[in-house]
Protein backbone atom coordinates (compact mmCIF):
# COMPACT_ATOMS: atom_id res chain seq x y z
CA UNK A 1 0.00 0.00 0.00
CA UNK A 2 0.92 3.59 -0.82
CA UNK A 3 2.52 5.11 2.19
CA UNK A 4 0.45 8.26 3.64
CA UNK A 5 1.59 11.41 5.72
CA UNK A 6 0.34 9.61 8.63
CA UNK A 7 2.27 6.70 7.95
CA UNK A 8 5.40 5.80 9.48
CA UNK A 9 8.29 7.25 8.06
CA UNK A 10 11.31 5.10 7.52
CA UNK A 11 14.36 5.24 9.76
CA UNK A 12 14.68 3.62 13.08
CA UNK A 13 12.59 4.90 16.01
CA UNK A 14 14.16 3.12 19.20
CA UNK A 15 16.56 3.88 20.52
CA UNK A 16 17.28 7.52 19.46
CA UNK A 17 18.01 11.18 20.74
CA UNK A 18 21.23 12.37 22.21
CA UNK A 19 20.85 10.37 25.61
CA UNK A 20 20.13 6.50 24.00
CA UNK A 21 22.49 4.53 23.15
CA UNK A 22 22.63 3.31 19.09
CA UNK A 23 22.25 -0.03 19.98
CA UNK A 24 21.71 -2.61 23.21
CA UNK A 25 19.53 -3.13 26.19
CA UNK A 26 16.31 -0.88 27.02
CA UNK A 27 16.98 -1.57 30.51
CA UNK A 28 20.16 -1.23 32.39
CA UNK A 29 20.93 -5.91 32.67
CA UNK A 30 20.45 -6.96 36.47
CA UNK A 31 22.44 -9.96 38.01
CA UNK A 32 19.15 -12.16 37.32
CA UNK A 33 18.53 -11.72 33.70
CA UNK A 34 19.61 -14.80 31.56
CA UNK A 35 22.86 -15.16 30.05
CA UNK A 36 22.88 -14.80 25.95
CA UNK A 37 21.55 -18.17 24.52
CA UNK A 38 19.52 -18.58 27.69
CA UNK A 39 16.22 -20.04 27.22
CA UNK A 40 13.53 -22.59 29.59
CA UNK A 41 12.73 -25.63 27.38
CA UNK A 42 11.46 -27.59 30.36
CA UNK A 43 9.93 -27.61 33.22
CA UNK A 44 12.28 -27.93 36.85
CA UNK A 45 11.05 -30.35 39.38
CA UNK A 46 7.72 -29.65 41.80
CA UNK A 47 6.64 -27.41 38.61
CA UNK A 48 3.15 -28.05 36.44
CA UNK A 49 4.72 -28.66 33.03
CA UNK A 50 1.43 -27.57 31.60
CA UNK A 51 1.50 -23.99 33.41
CA UNK A 52 1.96 -22.11 30.05
CA UNK A 53 -0.87 -23.18 28.86
CA UNK A 54 1.12 -25.66 26.37
CA UNK A 55 3.04 -28.99 27.80
CA UNK A 56 6.68 -28.15 28.32
CA UNK A 57 8.61 -31.41 28.80
CA UNK A 58 9.99 -31.84 32.67
CA UNK A 59 14.34 -31.65 32.74
CA UNK A 60 13.99 -34.66 34.45
CA UNK A 61 11.80 -37.79 35.91
CA UNK A 62 8.17 -37.66 34.47
CA UNK A 63 4.94 -35.22 35.13
CA UNK A 64 3.02 -36.98 37.18
CA UNK A 65 -0.78 -36.20 38.40
CA UNK A 66 -1.35 -34.57 41.48
CA UNK A 67 -3.71 -32.77 43.12
CA UNK A 68 -2.89 -29.56 44.81
CA UNK A 69 -3.99 -27.57 48.13
CA UNK A 70 -6.37 -25.40 45.69
CA UNK A 71 -8.04 -28.34 44.90
CA UNK A 72 -7.09 -28.24 40.83
CA UNK A 73 -5.67 -31.30 39.16
CA UNK A 74 -1.96 -30.44 38.00
CA UNK A 75 1.03 -32.52 36.14
CA UNK A 76 3.80 -32.09 38.59
CA UNK A 77 7.17 -33.13 37.35
CA UNK A 78 8.65 -35.44 39.44
CA UNK A 79 11.75 -37.37 39.67
CA UNK A 80 10.11 -40.60 40.14
CA UNK A 81 6.59 -41.77 39.37
CA UNK A 82 4.94 -41.86 42.36
CA UNK A 83 2.20 -39.90 43.22
CA UNK A 84 0.31 -38.33 45.55
CA UNK A 85 -2.42 -40.00 46.75
CA UNK A 86 -5.94 -38.13 47.06
CA UNK A 87 -9.49 -39.12 47.26
CA UNK A 88 -11.02 -36.30 45.80
CA UNK A 89 -12.50 -36.27 42.69
CA UNK A 90 -10.61 -37.74 39.19
CA UNK A 91 -8.81 -35.43 36.93
CA UNK A 92 -10.84 -33.74 34.11
CA UNK A 93 -10.15 -35.65 30.87
CA UNK A 94 -10.26 -32.34 28.52
CA UNK A 95 -8.97 -31.51 24.75
CA UNK A 96 -5.46 -29.71 26.04
CA UNK A 97 -4.96 -32.68 28.44
CA UNK A 98 -6.04 -35.32 27.15
CA UNK A 99 -2.77 -36.51 25.53
CA UNK A 100 -0.81 -36.47 28.68
CA UNK A 101 -3.27 -38.79 30.36
CA UNK A 102 -4.02 -41.09 27.95
CA UNK A 103 -2.37 -42.14 24.64
CA UNK A 104 -3.48 -41.52 21.48
CA UNK A 105 -4.12 -38.24 19.70
CA UNK A 106 -5.83 -34.75 21.03
CA UNK A 107 -9.65 -35.35 20.75
CA UNK A 108 -11.13 -32.35 19.10
CA UNK A 109 -14.06 -32.12 20.99
CA UNK A 110 -14.42 -32.70 24.53
CA UNK A 111 -15.57 -36.18 25.94
CA UNK A 112 -17.89 -37.20 28.67
CA UNK A 113 -16.90 -36.01 32.09
CA UNK A 114 -14.44 -33.33 30.67
CA UNK A 115 -14.36 -29.49 31.06
CA UNK A 116 -15.29 -27.85 27.62
CA UNK A 117 -13.69 -24.37 29.09
CA UNK A 118 -10.54 -26.11 30.24
CA UNK A 119 -8.55 -24.55 27.57
CA UNK A 120 -9.79 -21.07 28.22
CA UNK A 121 -12.10 -21.14 24.77
CA UNK A 122 -14.93 -23.68 24.69
CA UNK A 123 -14.27 -27.27 22.74
CA UNK A 124 -17.50 -28.18 22.64
CA UNK A 125 -18.81 -31.65 24.05
CA UNK A 126 -18.59 -34.53 21.75
CA UNK A 127 -21.67 -35.74 19.68
CA UNK A 128 -24.68 -37.53 22.14
CA UNK A 129 -23.42 -35.11 25.23
CA UNK A 130 -23.92 -31.52 26.23
CA UNK A 131 -22.13 -29.33 29.21
CA UNK A 132 -23.51 -29.35 32.66
CA UNK A 133 -23.03 -27.40 35.69
CA UNK A 134 -21.54 -29.23 37.87
CA UNK A 135 -19.98 -28.97 41.11
CA UNK A 136 -16.54 -30.65 42.84
CA UNK A 137 -15.38 -29.49 46.32
CA UNK A 138 -16.63 -26.14 46.53
CA UNK A 139 -15.79 -25.04 42.97
CA UNK A 140 -18.29 -24.84 39.75
CA UNK A 141 -17.29 -26.10 36.70
CA UNK A 142 -19.27 -26.83 32.90
CA UNK A 143 -18.75 -31.12 32.85
CA UNK A 144 -19.55 -32.85 29.11
CA UNK A 145 -22.43 -35.49 30.39
CA UNK A 146 -25.22 -37.26 28.48
CA UNK A 147 -28.39 -35.00 28.82
CA UNK A 148 -29.88 -38.09 31.02
CA UNK A 149 -26.84 -37.86 33.21
CA UNK A 150 -26.34 -34.53 34.47
CA UNK A 151 -26.33 -33.41 37.52
CA UNK A 152 -27.78 -29.80 37.82
CA UNK A 153 -28.33 -27.72 40.67
CA UNK A 154 -29.92 -24.67 41.16
CA UNK A 155 -28.08 -23.40 44.07
CA UNK A 156 -25.88 -20.23 43.15
CA UNK A 157 -22.45 -20.74 41.97
CA UNK A 158 -19.46 -19.96 44.57
CA UNK A 159 -16.19 -18.90 42.86
CA UNK A 160 -13.27 -21.17 44.05
CA UNK A 161 -9.57 -19.87 42.61
CA UNK A 162 -8.52 -21.47 39.36
CA UNK A 163 -11.72 -23.75 38.67
CA UNK A 164 -14.83 -21.86 37.78
CA UNK A 165 -15.80 -22.03 34.43
CA UNK A 166 -17.99 -19.55 32.63
CA UNK A 167 -21.97 -19.04 33.59
CA UNK A 168 -24.41 -18.71 31.21
CA UNK A 169 -26.67 -17.36 33.49
CA UNK A 170 -29.80 -15.31 32.12
CA UNK A 171 -27.51 -12.10 31.26
CA UNK A 172 -28.23 -9.25 29.30
CA UNK A 173 -26.06 -6.72 27.18
CA UNK A 174 -26.64 -4.11 29.73
CA UNK A 175 -25.82 -6.38 32.93
CA UNK A 176 -22.45 -7.66 32.79
CA UNK A 177 -23.64 -11.16 33.19
CA UNK A 178 -23.04 -13.27 35.91
CA UNK A 179 -19.97 -15.86 36.84
CA UNK A 180 -16.72 -15.69 35.32
CA UNK A 181 -15.57 -15.29 32.04
CA UNK A 182 -12.06 -16.85 31.05
CA UNK A 183 -9.80 -14.50 29.26
CA UNK A 184 -6.23 -15.45 27.35
CA UNK A 185 -4.37 -12.14 26.41
CA UNK A 186 -1.14 -12.10 24.64
CA UNK A 187 1.18 -8.87 24.34
CA UNK A 188 4.48 -8.57 22.22
CA UNK A 189 6.43 -5.73 20.77
CA UNK A 190 6.83 -7.21 17.19
CA UNK A 191 9.68 -4.02 16.12
CA UNK A 192 8.92 -1.45 13.57
CA UNK A 193 10.88 -2.98 10.88
CA UNK A 194 9.13 -6.54 10.77
CA UNK A 195 6.21 -6.79 8.32
CA UNK A 196 5.93 -10.78 7.85
CA UNK A 197 2.22 -11.41 9.04
CA UNK A 198 2.25 -14.90 8.81
CA UNK A 199 5.91 -15.52 11.11
CA UNK A 200 4.17 -13.11 13.96
CA UNK A 201 0.45 -15.49 13.93
CA UNK A 202 2.86 -18.87 13.90
CA UNK A 203 4.29 -17.42 17.25
CA UNK A 204 1.20 -16.05 18.85
CA UNK A 205 -1.12 -19.10 17.68
CA UNK A 206 0.91 -21.81 19.84
CA UNK A 207 -0.69 -19.26 23.74
CA UNK A 208 -3.62 -19.25 21.26
CA UNK A 209 -4.73 -15.76 22.77
CA UNK A 210 -8.19 -14.19 22.62
CA UNK A 211 -6.87 -10.18 22.55
CA UNK A 212 -3.68 -9.55 21.22
CA UNK A 213 -1.59 -6.56 21.46
CA UNK A 214 0.83 -5.65 19.46
CA UNK A 215 3.38 -2.58 19.82
CA UNK A 216 5.46 -0.99 17.15
CA UNK A 217 3.47 -2.72 14.74
CA UNK A 218 3.74 -1.11 10.80
CA UNK A 219 2.25 -3.92 8.59
CA UNK A 220 -1.16 -4.39 7.62
CA UNK A 221 -3.28 -4.51 10.20
CA UNK A 222 -6.00 -6.38 8.24
CA UNK A 223 -3.24 -8.79 7.32
CA UNK A 224 -2.14 -9.35 10.44
CA UNK A 225 -6.17 -10.08 11.75
CA UNK A 226 -6.36 -12.53 8.43
CA UNK A 227 -2.97 -14.55 9.33
CA UNK A 228 -4.16 -14.90 13.02
CA UNK A 229 -7.39 -16.20 11.65
CA UNK A 230 -5.33 -18.78 9.77
CA UNK A 231 -3.06 -19.37 12.52
CA UNK A 232 -5.41 -19.95 15.27
CA UNK A 233 -9.01 -21.40 13.50
CA UNK A 234 -10.54 -17.96 15.69
CA UNK A 235 -12.08 -15.03 13.79
CA UNK A 236 -9.61 -12.20 14.51
CA UNK A 237 -10.87 -8.69 13.68
CA UNK A 238 -8.87 -5.25 14.84
CA UNK A 239 -9.97 -2.80 17.35
CA UNK A 240 -12.80 -0.62 16.44
CA UNK A 241 -11.87 3.15 15.36
CA UNK A 242 -8.13 1.90 14.79
CA UNK A 243 -8.03 4.00 11.60
CA UNK A 244 -4.39 5.69 10.15
CA UNK A 245 -1.13 4.62 11.40
CA UNK A 246 -0.62 7.67 14.64
CA UNK A 247 2.32 6.46 16.59
CA UNK A 248 3.92 3.78 18.74
CA UNK A 249 0.97 2.40 20.59
CA UNK A 250 -0.81 -1.20 21.26
CA UNK A 251 -2.65 -1.79 18.50
CA UNK A 252 -5.74 -4.38 19.72
CA UNK A 253 -6.74 -7.47 17.78
CA UNK A 254 -9.36 -9.94 19.18
CA UNK A 255 -11.97 -13.00 18.56
CA UNK A 256 -14.86 -12.10 17.13
CA UNK A 257 -15.76 -15.56 18.42
CA UNK A 258 -15.89 -14.19 21.85
CA UNK A 259 -15.52 -10.58 21.95
CA UNK A 260 -18.13 -7.50 20.38
CA UNK A 261 -16.07 -4.53 19.40
CA UNK A 262 -18.19 -1.81 20.72
CA UNK A 263 -15.82 1.08 19.89
CA UNK A 264 -12.43 2.00 20.36
CA UNK A 265 -10.20 4.95 18.92
CA UNK A 266 -6.26 5.83 18.74
CA UNK A 267 -4.43 9.25 19.65
CA UNK A 268 -1.20 10.52 18.77
CA UNK A 269 1.27 10.75 21.55
CA UNK A 270 3.85 13.70 21.53
CA UNK A 271 4.66 15.02 24.95
CA UNK A 272 8.07 17.29 25.74
CA UNK A 273 10.91 15.05 26.04
CA UNK A 274 8.33 12.12 23.81
CA UNK A 275 12.14 10.24 22.13
CA UNK A 276 11.85 7.71 18.74
CA UNK A 277 9.05 8.78 17.17
CA UNK A 278 5.17 9.87 17.86
CA UNK A 279 3.67 7.45 20.47
CA UNK A 280 0.33 6.41 20.43
CA UNK A 281 -2.54 5.37 23.09
CA UNK A 282 -5.05 3.11 21.70
CA UNK A 283 -8.55 1.77 23.81
CA UNK A 284 -10.93 -0.32 22.74
CA UNK A 285 -14.42 -1.44 24.40
CA UNK A 286 -15.05 -5.25 23.91
CA UNK A 287 -18.18 -7.08 25.51
CA UNK A 288 -18.19 -10.55 25.82
CA UNK A 289 -20.39 -12.32 23.48
CA UNK A 290 -21.58 -15.17 25.97
CA UNK A 291 -22.37 -12.72 28.97
CA UNK A 292 -22.47 -9.21 28.06
CA UNK A 293 -19.59 -8.46 30.47
CA UNK A 294 -18.08 -5.22 29.27
CA UNK A 295 -13.81 -4.66 29.56
CA UNK A 296 -11.72 -1.60 28.35
CA UNK A 297 -8.59 -2.65 26.83
CA UNK A 298 -5.51 -1.00 25.47
CA UNK A 299 -2.28 0.33 25.74
CA UNK A 300 0.77 2.58 24.90
CA UNK A 301 4.07 2.21 24.13
CA UNK A 302 6.22 5.15 26.49
CA UNK A 303 9.84 6.43 24.99
CA UNK A 304 12.79 4.73 26.06
CA UNK A 305 15.28 6.95 28.12
CA UNK A 306 18.58 5.38 29.15
CA UNK A 307 18.56 8.17 32.11
CA UNK A 308 14.76 7.89 33.10
CA UNK A 309 12.16 10.63 32.20
CA UNK A 310 9.75 10.16 34.44
CA UNK A 311 7.57 13.68 33.58
CA UNK A 312 7.84 12.57 29.72
CA UNK A 313 6.37 9.00 30.16
CA UNK A 314 3.82 10.05 32.85
CA UNK A 315 2.91 12.58 30.06
CA UNK A 316 2.45 9.70 27.67
CA UNK A 317 0.24 7.59 30.12
CA UNK A 318 -1.92 10.65 30.86
CA UNK A 319 -3.32 10.84 27.49
CA UNK A 320 -3.93 6.86 27.51
CA UNK A 321 -5.87 7.65 30.69
CA UNK A 322 -7.74 10.38 29.33
CA UNK A 323 -9.19 8.26 27.14
CA UNK A 324 -9.58 5.00 29.41
CA UNK A 325 -11.22 7.41 32.28
CA UNK A 326 -13.44 8.71 29.16
CA UNK A 327 -14.84 4.81 28.75
CA UNK A 328 -15.27 3.98 31.87
CA UNK A 329 -17.48 7.34 32.17
CA UNK A 330 -19.40 6.07 29.57
CA UNK A 331 -19.51 2.24 30.55
CA UNK A 332 -18.89 2.14 34.53
CA UNK A 333 -19.39 -1.51 35.18
CA UNK A 334 -16.33 -1.92 32.30
CA UNK A 335 -13.25 -3.61 34.26
CA UNK A 336 -10.10 -2.51 32.49
CA UNK A 337 -7.14 -4.55 31.30
CA UNK A 338 -4.14 -2.87 29.72
CA UNK A 339 -1.04 -3.68 28.07
CA UNK A 340 2.52 -2.43 26.32
CA UNK A 341 5.99 -1.96 26.01
CA UNK A 342 6.96 0.30 29.01
CA UNK A 343 10.69 0.47 28.71
CA UNK A 344 10.44 0.50 32.57
CA UNK A 345 10.87 -2.85 35.05
CA UNK A 346 8.53 -2.99 38.02
CA UNK A 347 10.58 -1.56 40.56
CA UNK A 348 10.95 1.80 38.97
CA UNK A 349 9.02 4.84 41.06
CA UNK A 350 7.22 5.40 37.86
CA UNK A 351 5.73 1.73 37.26
CA UNK A 352 5.27 1.28 41.72
CA UNK A 353 3.16 4.63 41.55
CA UNK A 354 1.23 3.35 38.60
CA UNK A 355 0.70 -0.29 40.34
CA UNK A 356 -0.94 2.10 43.48
CA UNK A 357 -2.82 3.96 41.70
CA UNK A 358 -0.71 7.41 40.55
CA UNK A 359 0.50 8.87 37.77
CA UNK A 360 2.68 11.92 39.23
CA UNK A 361 0.23 13.91 40.85
CA UNK A 362 -2.96 12.24 39.14
CA UNK A 363 -4.72 9.93 41.33
CA UNK A 364 -6.37 7.31 39.02
CA UNK A 365 -6.83 3.55 40.04
CA UNK A 366 -4.92 0.70 41.30
CA UNK A 367 -3.33 -2.33 39.17
CA UNK A 368 -2.42 -5.64 39.08
CA UNK A 369 0.30 -7.32 37.12
CA UNK A 370 -1.38 -9.93 35.21
CA UNK A 371 1.36 -11.50 33.60
CA UNK A 372 3.72 -11.51 36.62
CA UNK A 373 6.77 -12.03 34.29
CA UNK A 374 9.90 -13.22 35.08
CA UNK A 375 12.82 -12.81 33.13
CA UNK A 376 13.75 -10.53 30.10
CA UNK A 377 11.43 -9.46 27.37
CA UNK A 378 14.01 -7.52 25.57
CA UNK A 379 16.38 -10.27 23.43
CA UNK A 380 19.75 -8.74 24.82
CA UNK A 381 18.45 -9.33 28.78
CA UNK A 382 17.43 -6.83 31.46
CA UNK A 383 14.12 -7.17 33.73
CA UNK A 384 10.88 -7.21 31.86
CA UNK A 385 10.01 -4.25 30.28
CA UNK A 386 6.40 -5.36 28.68
CA UNK A 387 3.19 -5.76 30.85
CA UNK A 388 -0.05 -6.76 30.62
CA UNK A 389 -2.08 -4.57 33.69
CA UNK A 390 -6.10 -4.84 35.15
CA UNK A 391 -8.12 -3.19 37.28
CA UNK A 392 -7.04 -4.04 41.03
CA UNK A 393 -9.53 -6.75 42.18
CA UNK A 394 -11.25 -7.06 39.10
CA UNK A 395 -9.39 -10.33 37.70
CA UNK A 396 -8.12 -13.20 39.50
CA UNK A 397 -5.09 -14.55 37.68
CA UNK A 398 -4.62 -17.83 36.53
CA UNK A 399 -0.92 -18.21 34.73
CA UNK A 400 1.03 -15.64 32.80
CA UNK A 401 4.75 -14.33 32.11
CA UNK A 402 6.83 -15.50 29.03
CA UNK A 403 5.23 -17.69 26.52
CA UNK A 404 8.70 -19.46 26.50
CA UNK A 405 9.29 -18.62 22.83
CA UNK A 406 12.46 -16.42 22.40
CA UNK A 407 16.38 -17.12 22.94
CA UNK A 408 18.14 -14.55 24.77
CA UNK A 409 20.49 -12.60 22.25
CA UNK A 410 18.52 -13.19 19.53
CA UNK A 411 15.64 -11.69 17.67
CA UNK A 412 12.27 -13.81 17.29
CA UNK A 413 11.00 -13.92 14.24
CA UNK A 414 12.18 -10.59 13.48
CA UNK A 415 10.87 -9.03 16.75
CA UNK A 416 13.20 -7.53 19.20
CA UNK A 417 10.91 -8.30 22.34
CA UNK A 418 9.64 -11.99 23.51
CA UNK A 419 5.63 -12.49 24.20
CA UNK A 420 4.12 -12.26 26.98
CA UNK A 421 0.57 -13.38 28.44
CA UNK A 422 -1.91 -13.61 30.96
CA UNK A 423 -4.84 -16.44 31.23
CA UNK A 424 -7.06 -14.74 33.93
CA UNK A 425 -10.90 -14.77 35.31
CA UNK A 426 -12.82 -11.37 34.83
CA UNK A 427 -14.71 -11.81 37.94
CA UNK A 428 -18.03 -10.37 38.86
Amino acid sequence: ALRGPADPAPGPREPQGPAAPASGPREPRGPDAPSPGHVVNCTVEGEDSWSTGLEVQCCNGHAVLEQSTDRNWHHICRASATTVPSTAAPPVVTASNASALAPGPVATCTTEGGDPWSTGSEVQCCDSTQAKLEEFDGAWRYICRASASAAVTTAAPTVAIGTAAPVPAAATANSGGEGLVKMNILNWNVHWTNKDTQAMAGVIKESNPDIVGLCEFTASLDDMAAALSAATGRNFAVQPGRGSWQGYGTDILYDQGKWEGLEGGVQKVSCPGTAGGDRAANWAVLRDLAHGKLIITGGVHLSYCAGGCDSTQECELGVLYDNIDRMRGKYPDAAVVWMGDLNRGMSTTIMQNLMQGKIGSRATFALDDLAQTQGNTYYTGGSPIDHILGEAGRFERLSGGLTGQGVTGQHLSGADHFPIRALVHYMS
